[in-house]
Parts: C-alpha cells; sequence; structure tokens
C-alpha cells in the first residue's frame, strides 16, 4: 500500500485501494505520457479563469453536483465517502483519476489527482526531474512549498522504495490564491509502484477536511 510518511491525519484515507492494486505492466506511450507534463505545469501555474478550484473542483461541492456537472459515465468507483472520477471539470492531460472525498455534511474536502503509471529509471532520477519541474509550477501559484521530504540521496536504488513515496512537497494554504480557493493544504508525491514504474500524486484538501476527522 501507499501512504504519505510525512503526514500522519486521516493517513486510511489517503490510502486509495481501488488502485494501489493495479498493474504496472503497459510500456507504451511513456515518452508521450512525460511530454504531457509539460503542458499540465501550464494548466497547475495559470489560474482557471472559469473554475477558481483545483482541476475546476470547488470546496464544498456535493456528490451530486460533481456527477451532475461530469456525467455518471465520469464515475470509476464510489467506496464510501469517496468517489473516483475519470474526468474533472477543468481535466489535465497529465492526470488520468480523480478521488474526490466528501465529510459528513456531503461536502467535497479533498481531491486526490493520480497519474498513470510512468516508466523510469532504476534510481528513479528521470520522474525526481519531473517532480522538481510539477513543484516549480506550483510553487508559481501557491508560493514555496513549506518543506520537502524523502528525497533519497543520489544513486539510491528505486526498487528499495516500493510500496513507499519516493518523495513529496507540502503546502499549506497561505497564499491568496489557495485563500480563494479555500485550500488549506496541497500534497505531491512520487509513489514507487515498482522497479520499473512510478506515478505522481497531487492532493489538496480544502478548509473543511478536518471536520471529517
Amino acid at each position: 500500500m501507499f501512504f504519505f510518511p510525512a503526514i500522519s491525519l486521516r493517513t486510511a484515507r489517503w490510502i486509495r485501494p481501488q488502485t494501489r492494486g493495479r498493474l504496472f505492466s503497459s510500456r507504451k506511450g511513456q515518452a508521450m505520457k512525460l511530454k504531457l507534463i509539460a503542458l499540465s505545469l501550464l494548466l497547475l501555474a495559470v489560474p482557471s479563469v472559469c473554475f477558481a478550484g483545483p482541476f475546476g473542483f470547488e470546496a464544498g461541492m456535493s456528490r451530486k453536483e460533481i456527477i451532475d456537472k461530469l456525467g455518471a459515465g465520469a464515475v470509476v468507483s464510489q467506496v464510501g465517502d469517496s468517489v473516483t472520477f475519470n474526468t474533472a471539470p477543468t481535466k489535465s492531460a497529465y492526470f488520468s483519476e480523480y478521488l474526490c472525498i466528501f465529510d459528513q455534511n456531503n461536502q467535497l474536502d479533498s481531491v486526490t489527482a493520480t497519474s498513470k503509471p510512468l516508466k523510469t529509471k532504476q534510481a528513479g532520477e528521470d520522474l525526481r526531474d519531473e517532480f522538481e519541474r510539477l513543484k516549480s509550477a506550483l510553487a508559481e501559484k501557491y508560493g514555496v512549498p513549506l518543506y520537502t521530504a524523502g528525497s533519497p540521496a543520489s544513486g539510491t536504488k528505486w526498487e528499495e522504495r516500493i510500496g513507499q513515496d519516493f518523495t513529496n512537497a507540502v503546502w499549506d494554504g497561505g497564499s491568496p490564491q489557495a485563500k480563494t480557493s479555500h485550500i488549506e493544504k496541497i500534497i505531491l508525491s512520487i509513489q514507487v509502484g515498482t522497479a520499473e514504474y512510478g506515478i505522481f500524486e497531487l492532493v489538496y484538501y480544502f478548509d473543511n477536511w478536518k471536520s471529517a476527522l
């Protein structure tokens, strides 16, 4: 299973069983997926005119409101207080799934965007390079992260961290853009899937997420 060791709150709700068991077997289209990162960085760095929230998801949206907006065909799965979608109101070409979690009042309190499996070299250095680019794009919008943790020294074997996050960066909600979108916390991470593949996860926590603790 994957988890964020740097953050302990709501760890159980961060785990995504419907995606953790996926097979990282496809070897096609990896170069194209990495090329799409450049476009995604631009989308992340520039605030949307029509939708203020991340990927067009707004704090407090109801489950029904999102399903009505995206269509029932966009629902991948529904488990308890969560719904996974294969698209978003403002979809990123880089991320393939969007996990929405709702509080006890059925109001959206967090969104987790997940990329498709990306092939990497033995030490994961190419994904680390993309992680730095993605982090820089987020910093343009939300400011410098509070901290970056878990970055192993150069030469650390990627396969030694299977089932863990390889590195992560954390932002608080202090920036003007975060406050406008009611965002309290952002976490960007690389998750190690297999010796050859990893995924990116980008989590946005809205200011009502603590109500579900």
